[in-house]
């Protein structure tokens, strides 16, 4: 309740309609459409636990690279989860998790054409023009048709999580505890980890308690409507600001320099922008650094020190835009600005009763949601 007081206090806020805060609705209403669409992800969770159950393997596949690497070895994802780039790649008996969008959905076709014998193919996307083939589960991604590719992405990783979610609360109802990743951030994880490498389910313990449908997923999906709103309430003007100096410096021939720590918008920063300079490592970056160069770092769990103080002893300026809880007490606030994503380190925030570590990891769709901000203020 408190959090949809909160939505409907920014709504009404937001009447000034500039691109932020048109993203900003259409980002709060796209998980709302996500949580009154819960009921249409428990038949597809069963199916997929069916296949699980029964010795089937789980992949993410093909060649939308934000997708696979936002599910490759994710914390607070299932660590059964195996990548195949190709449908070649793909063995029978098994369940494979699919993503498209309007540009894609060709290419999507000819991958399920290509999909061996005995295997469940999952589709996440927006309802297409023509009818989907019917040897496949839709999810739809609650967005249009001919929704930017970015959008579409975004419905598509909410559901993915979503189903995770319901797929394990199944497996649960059915004896079995799927088995998720701990955050590598996390002391002791890589141990833990480690002892769970390569498996679908626990053998013994961590035992994972059944939930009914909709439960695990409904979580999941409040602390995402939860996790949005904080950053509309309390990031735009920082947010704002950033976009402003991202548009100035872009005009002038000397863009911002982005850098990003993340699983999903790694894969979606490096498509380019004329609003920014993408640099791939952080460690080429830090020589060529002078007191004119302005640094957008979209990162992750912790601050990338070596990068923090290069900046600082250059004389640079920089946003820092980082999980909650990860600002250093000693930033120059001359040099600085902080952009928080409002998820705490440790990225999984549904607590399956009585398994070990919380699952499901929000960080994706909070970098997401700041890059596309980003984009919208600078225009």
């Amino acid at each position: 309740m408190r959090t949809s007081i909160l939505l409907i206090a920014i709504a009404v806020r937001l009447a000034g309609q500039t691109p932020v805060d048109e993203q900003v609705k259409q980002t709060l209403a796209l998980i709302a459409a996500h949580r009154a669409g819960l009921p249409r992800l428990a038949p597809v969770a069963e199916a997929t636990a069916q296949v699980l159950l029964k010795g089937g393997s789980f992949y993410i596949c093909c060649g939308d690279n934000p997708w696979i690497a936002e599910a490759d070895s994710r914390a607070g994802g299932p660590i059964g989860l195996k990548v195949a780039r190709t449908s070649a790649q793909v063995t029978g008996n098994s369940v494979v998790w699919v993503s498209y969008n309007q540009s894609t959905y060709k290419t999507f076709v000819t991958d399920l054409e290509r999909m061996p014998p005995n295997t469940l193919t999952v589709a996440f996307g927006p309802k297409p023009e023509s009818d989907m083939p019917k040897s496949v589960l839709w999810v739809d991604s609650l967005t249009p048709w001919n929704a930017p590719a970015n959008l579409a992405l975004m419905g598509n990783v909410i559901s993915l999580w979503s189903l995770a979610g319901e797929t394990a609360a199944a497996t649960a109802r059915a004896g079995k505890t799927m088995a998720f990743y701990q955050s590598a951030w996390l002391p002791g994880a890589n141990e833990r980890n480690g002892r769970y490498a390569g498996i679908t389910f626990h053998k013994r313990l961590p035992i994972m308690q059944p939930a009914d449908p909709g439960v695990l997923a409904g979580l999941y999906l409040e602390s995402l409507a939860t996790m949005a709103a904080a950053i509309a309430a309390s990031e735009l003007p920082a947010i704002r600001a950033v976009g402003r100096s991202m548009a100035e410096r872009a005009a002038t021939g000397k863009p911002v320099s982005l850098v990003v720590t993340s699983h999903l918008l790694s894969g979606v920063a490096a498509t380019g922008n004329p609003l920014y300079r993408y640099e791939s490592d952080p460690a080429t970056l830090a020589p060529r650094l002078s007191p004119a160069d302005y640094v957008v770092s979209l990162g992750y769990s912790s601050l990338d020190a070596d990068l923090f103080k290069a900046v600082h002893s250059k004389g640079a300026s920089a946003a820092w835009i980082l999980a909650s809880s990860v600002k250093p007490k000693d930033a120059p606030t001359a040099h600085d600005l902080f952009i928080d994503q409002h998820w705490d380190p440790g990225d999984a925030v549904v607590t399956a009763w009585a398994y070990d570590v919380p699952i499901l990891p929000p960080s994706g769709i909070a970098q997401l949601f700041v890059y596309e901000l980003l984009l919208r203020a600078a225009l």
